[in-house]
């Protein structure tokens, strides 16, 4: 039987999402072998001239090499579940119907009926298996996202489902597709038209009318990237500042593979040790703030991975960085909210994880990883992170009011400048860093004093005459509150730099030390927005806190 013979190199594929459907090939080529799938195609021949190096591959395969690779892409199974009503889209079974006792939100019990129903789910070939959150394949927490994305966004549309439909009802006979590449690839070169089942993000032509176009032996790669993509669900806050994860919203990060063999060799292994803890019914490490903290975390797996192992590799190595593509399915259709790319900066995925494990407000942490991701990379290629308070001043004054009742609020404000800004006074390498950071000492100090102060002078409230006395403590913490918030509105609803200016100097300025005054002057009239940012942060460490951590932050306070 005729085979053809297809040859790749990294180097010359068009897009991160073309070097992941390589690394994807490889990985649907290897489990073939694996499950000796093709035992069941007589004559048939898939296999690589030889080994896949680094850089690229050449693959040799016929029609029936081709059948059972495709049969692998797009197997599905038919998965069952119930509905209290009936849609005419939905493949019911008459047969199946069942009640059961629920209770309404007044506490009656009431009896309801429910229909069962089937709908077909891509298998996903060995990704279930690599999915370690569920002993059962089928039910894993990652391999429950994944599907949700191909049939959200990838698949959205019923007539792109056919290869996985046809297969399941056709009882495997189902050749079409197959016939039409196998035809297809022996014209390798040949230019086709782009298309978005394919290639994410992809239309039929450009803004100004110009067709989109890929090569037939490049496209063919399409078919196995979405077996690299990683899938990830940045949130959506809602009025009180917390998560909302009822939209259908994903990142989906393509990692740009840089070393083929070494990244599926390793593959393997970084999704197998992704986090099982699940957070309603999806894993908690799926949920991010911004789409690009996706790309943060595969990187962190990655760079994690190679830790263990012994060799001299660099994540730079492994990895040119990852596209992040947000889309989100609206109603029938599905929207591009943004492509962006991530690079591998080793600094950039250590800080990740320190913002990630630091903070719990999401709102909070969303702004210290937009900074993050928006910090330069130096000539030499290392992190220059932008200064910690940027965006703080803006965000804070326009942000809801119910916003700022969030729980963990004050928690993240205190962590910012315990541990971020360090007002433990630590040495810096950075003269820049360093001026920021005694900003936020003298900032940090004033707001502290002030707050101490007028809880003596004005309320005749000590710490030390409240500790250890429940209802003295909390009568404390909502007077430091009431005391502190209203300095931040104060201060928030001063968005004009000589309003603020002057606020400051009225009120805060007499807690500034007198060999500070010369200095700090200067950078309040100079640095505006950096003191300003710097003052709604402080006072809002200031607001009392239902962590353990309030008792101790009360008696540095009196001390």
């Amino acid at each position: 039987m005729k085979t053809i013979e297809l040859s790749y190199q990294l180097a010359e594929l068009p897009s991160a999402q073309h070097r992941a459907g390589l690394a994807g090939l490889i990985l649907m080529v290897r489990e073939v072998h694996h499950q000796e799938l093709l035992d069941n195609y007589e004559n048939s021949t898939l296999k690589f001239s030889s080994e896949p190096d680094e850089y690229g591959l050449c693959l040799e395969l016929n029609l029936e090499g081709l059948k059972a690779l495709f049969d692998l892409t797009y197997k599905a199974f038919n998965e069952y579940r119930w509905s209290t009503q009936k849609d005419k889209d939905k493949d019911y079974n008459e047969d199946e119907i069942r009640e059961r006792e629920t209770q309404d939100k007044k506490g009656k019990i009431k009896k309801i009926t429910e229909y069962r129903y089937s709908v077909v789910v891509p298998q996903g070939a060995f990704l279930p298996y690599w999915d370690n959150s569920d002993d059962d394949e089928n039910n894993g927490l990652w391999i429950k996202l994944w599907r949700e994305l191909m049939w959200n966004i990838i698949r959205d549309k019923p007539a792109s489902r056919s290869p996985f439909n046809k297969r399941l009802t056709e009882e495997n006979n189902y050749y079409q597709d197959t016939q039409n590449v196998w035809q297809s690839l022996k014209n390798t070169d040949k230019n086709i038209g782009q298309s978005g089942t394919y290639y994410l993000g992809a239309a039929a032509s450009t803004a100004e009318n110009i067709p989109q176009k890929d090569i037939i032996r490049y496209q063919f790669l399409l078919h196995f990237a979405p077996f690299v993509f990683q899938v990830y669900c940045p949130s959506i806050l809602d009025k009180e500042g917390k998560r909302d994860n009822s939209k259908k919203s994903y990142a989906v990060i393509v990692p740009d593979v840089a070393n083929l063999v070494y990244f599926c060799d390793e593959f393997q292994d970084v999704l197998e040790n992704r986090s099982d803890q699940v957070f309603g019914y999806r894993p908690r490490e799926a949920l991010i703030d911004i789409p690009q903290e996706g790309a943060l975390d595969v990187l962190r797996l990655i760079r994690e991975r190679i830790a263990q192992q012994t060799g001299s590799q660099t994540l730079e190595d492994l990895i040119l960085g990852a596209e992040v593509i947000h889309a989100e399915k609206v109603g029938n259709n599905v929207k591009f909210i943004s492509i962006s790319y991530v690079e591998p900066i080793t600094d950039k995925v250590d800080r990740y994880k320190d913002i990630h494990d630091l903070y719990w407000c999401p709102w909070f942490r969303k702004q210290r990883l937009l900074n993050l991701v928006n910090s330069p990379i130096d000539s030499e290629g290392n992190l220059d992170e932008i200064p910690a308070w940027t965006g703080f001043d803006d965000l804070l004054s326009r942000i809801p009011r119910k916003w700022l009742e969030h729980r963990y609020f004050s928690h993240d404000a205190r962590q910012f400048f315990i541990k971020e800004i360090s007002i433990q006074g630590e040495t810096t390498v950075n003269d820049q860093t360093a001026k920021i950071r005694d900003n936020a000492n003298i900032v940090y100090k004033v707001c502290q004093s002030y707050v101490v102060k007028k809880l003596k002078s004005k309320y005749d409230i000590d710490w030390k005459d409240c500790q250890g006395n429940a209802k003295k403590e909390n009568q404390y913490n909502e007077t430091k509150t009431k005391i502190a918030n209203e300095a931040f509105l104060a201060i928030r609803s001063r968005t004009e730099s000589q309003a603020f200016i002057e606020y400051f100097v009225s009120i805060l300025y007499p807690f500034i030390k007198k060999d500070e005054f010369s200095q700090f002057a200067e950078d309040l009239f100079n640095k505006t927005d950096e003191i300003r940012a710097l003052t709604l942060l402080a006072l809002s460490s200031q607001f009392s806190s239902s962590k353990k951590d309030e008792s101790q932050d009360n008696k540095n306070q009196a001390a």
